[in-house]
């Protein structure tokens, strides 16, 4: 699940409130192996799951919210190239994922394209 090292702080903890939404605090952090006071961090945003949290956070979620992570991870995802890609096209540089982003430069456009 290399996907979750990509994740930012606000994805892991929407993340986290998915699960915490479905299971009592205490159950869940004997699930992800932390104490309940970690689980409280991640939720005041003091600290943030890492990475093995995560993985257990998927592992442990029903068909249902893994609907709903994997959603969360999309979209973050996304939100990160499509930052990416207008920031190169600020600079004047061709992205070839274009068809990710959501507006060009001009901020004009939403249409998916991919350039060759």
């Amino acid at each position: 699940m290399e996907f979750v090292h990509r994740l930012s702080k606000k994805a892991r903890r929407r993340i986290l409130d998915v699960m915490l939404s479905r299971r009592p605090l205490r159950e869940l952090a004997e699930i992800l192996e932390v104490t309940p006071a970690a689980i409280a961090k991640y939720k005041s945003g003091a600290t943030h799951p890492s990475d093995e949290v995560l993985i257990r956070l998927f592992e442990n979620a029903s068909d249902s919210e893994v609907e709903e992570l994997v959603e969360i991870a999309i979209d973050d995802l996304i939100e990160a190239l499509d930052s990416l890609c207008n920031y190169a096209r600020s600079k004047g540089v061709s992205c070839r994922w274009d068809c990710i982003c959501t507006s060009d430069s001009e901020g004009e456009s939403d249409e998916m394209h991919r350039d060759t």
